[in-house]
């Protein structure tokens, strides 16, 4: 007989995945795009903003947006409050990802020299047919910098996918974080953002066990609901047991299980 899970878990745990949960700060144009009547930014801007951070916050990461703090500009704040509070930010974040803007934004070419800075991760969804600025298309000479072309700002997940996880340390061509197991990206990123005992740089073992690297109860059930909607699976309920989340190999099995693979990596 299985375990059953409650989704009742302990708030000190859950805390503590969230504050272990890397961060990404969203960012792109601004003002540019907000309706000169209205003052706000139309539904289609802004909904490629939510997209893009529904992808980070789906995959474990806090997610960071100016847009959202300043109410997509109902809100909008003075250069004296908004400059400190994105620098602080973006000072806090593992990792940049915006659209530079077409035209160029130029408070995003800001944002980009403090990150490159700070020598910190970028990826930059530059549009189709988009020349860029001499000095941001050769920024990956001297920074962690990838370019995803985008149209209409509509951007490819498995792309962005590889670049991040090449940016925050997986290997590109396999899909797999160096001396870990065969399982893809989103499922090394998904699993250890949940995993507040495991260091960033520390690999995953198939083995591992995952509740001694703190995943609790509710983080079980909350990864069972981002595995479900990252790979658009559907779990079956006996999933949801204390076998199924024992290790990672266990999850992994039970995700190619629900995707009816078998035989090998999914």
């Amino acid at each position: 007989m299985t375990e059953s899970i409650s989704p009742a878990g302990a708030p000190e745990l859950m805390s503590l995945v969230l504050e272990a949960s890397p961060m990404v700060f969203v960012g792109g144009p601004f003002t540019a795009l907000m309706d000169p009547t209205s003052g706000v930014i139309p539904d289609e801007a802004k909904s490629r903003y939510v997209r893009l951070m529904d992808f980070f916050a789906v995959s474990g990461f806090q997610v960071e947006n100016a847009h959202r703090r300043e109410g997509w500009g109902q809100k909008l704040m003075s250069p004296e409050e908004c400059t400190p509070l994105d620098f602080d930010a973006l000072r806090r974040a593992a990792l940049f990802v915006a659209y530079p803007g077409f035209p160029i934004s130029p408070g995003t070419m800001v944002e980009i020299g403090w990150m490159s800075g700070m020598g910190k991760p970028m990826v930059l969804l530059v549009e189709k047919g988009q020349v860029l600025p001499a000095l941001v298309a050769g920024l990956h000479v001297i920074a962690p910098v990838r370019y995803i072309e985008v149209a209409d700002g509509e951007f490819d997940a498995r792309l962005l996918r590889a670049a991040v996880g090449e940016l925050l340390g997986y290997t590109e061509v396999s899909g797999r974080r160096s001396g870990a197991m065969s399982w893809d990206v989103s499922f090394d990123m998904l699993l250890r953002a949940r995993l507040p005992f495991l260091g960033p740089d520390e690999v995953l073992s198939p083995d591992a066990d995952l509740v001694d690297l703190g995943l609790d109860s509710m983080a079980m059930v909350e990864l069972l609901t981002a595995l479900e909607e990252t790979y658009d699976v559907t779990m079956p309920e006996e999933t949801l047991n204390i076998a199924t989340f024992r290790t990672p190999a266990s999850v992994w099995s039970a995700l190619c299980s629900a995707l009816g693979v078998t035989g090998g990596p999914c």
